[in-house]
């Protein structure tokens, strides 16, 4: 399935899974964690698809090439465990172009970050994980489409 993206990637698309999802633009904040270390953050309200929730998703990016992301998943009814899928395609301003997270090992790879596996037991899962980047890309994103399914 090919999910297109609306306003400036109308033409563009993603494969990810039949169940694919774009999320809406997420907030955005900036800082300094450190002297020298800078961070550009991320973070989507409630997501879901099917019977999976994802809240407090967090992308952050640090100016020294890595980052960080990090959710809070559950299902509310799974008979054989549910996983939430993720990845992120990032649109740099000033015609730098877009790239990816988790980084495509090779064209036409979609890598995802996965939560552990869910039951319906009412529990939430708290998972991340962390990731480089081309830190020339820090600061320039300028809208940032999570990708999801379940």
């Amino acid at each position: 399935m090919r999910t297109v993206f609306v306003a400036v990637l109308a033409a563009a698309g993603t494969l990810l899974s039949t169940a694919a999802e774009a999320s809406p633009q997420p907030t955005i904040t900036s800082g300094v964690v450190a002297e020298g270390l800078a961070y550009q953050r991320f973070t989507w309200g409630e997501l879901r698809v099917g019977d999976c929730h994802q809240i407090n998703g967090t992308l952050t990016f640090y100016s020294d090439g890595t980052g960080y992301w990090s959710a809070r998943t559950w299902t509310d009814s799974t008979h054989s465990g549910d996983i939430w899928h993720t990845r992120f395609q990032i649109v740099a301003g000033a015609g730098a172009g877009e790239f990816f997270v988790p980084t495509p090992p090779k064209p036409h790879d979609f890598p995802t970050f996965d939560s552990p596996r869910m039951d319906d037991d009412g529990q939430r899962y708290d998972w991340g994980q962390p990731f480089t980047y081309d830190k020339l890309y820090f600061n320039s994103a300028r809208e940032v489409y999570q990708r999801y399914s379940c």
